[in-house]
């Protein structure tokens, strides 16, 4: 049988840390187990541009990435599942589910740490098609599953940043 769940929208709840220290977090904030108790949490669109009405507004530009998690729950056998992602975004982005890579977006191949530069400027009003049908079997888990999200600028003084997605 196919199931469809709804894995968040762009008005989800997710949890965030805008990097104020500007430090790398390493891979661990990736992991399932990681204790993200001390980060905000906001509904998306996500962003900073003082012309735009984000519904969480992010205090902290300057940055090259910003992180993101969120939880969700998937209660059924599998033998193969795939996801679909459109997101608004400025500028780059990759999504991790548990711990795994499974889609990037306007990013350079290879090795991203946290000051990685997207690959070019975007503007965040433009919904980008960033997975359709990507196989995410190696990763997905029945129960407790966690998708992380770091969001990268083009250059880490851009006073703009973006994010809100809509993944099923």
């Amino acid at each position: 049988p196919t199931f469809t769940t709804e894995i968040t929208q762009t008005t989800s709840t997710w949890k965030y840390d805008q990097n104020e220290g500007n430090v790398d977090l390493g891979t661990i904030w990736r992991e399932p187990d990681f204790d993200d108790v001390t980060w905000s949490s906001g509904d998306g669109v996500f962003g900073k541009n003082s012309a735009d009405p984000f519904a969480t507004p992010w205090t902290t530009g300057g940055r090259f990435t910003y992180y993101l998690r969120s939880e969700f729950q998937f209660d059924e056998l599998f033998s193969s599942a795939t996801i679909d992602i459109e997101s608004h975004l400025d500028d780059g982005v990759v999504f991790y589910l548990n711990g795994q890579e499974i889609t990037r977006f306007n990013m350079p191949s290879g090795e991203v740490n946290f000051d990685t530069p997207a690959s070019s400027g975007r503007e965040w009003q433009e919904l980008a098609d960033i997975a359709s049908g990507t196989d995410i079997s190696s990763a997905l888990r029945t129960g407790r599953n966690v998708l992380a999200v770091e969001v990268h600028n083009r250059t880490s003084g851009s006073s703009d940043i973006a994010f809100g997605a809509n993944i099923s």
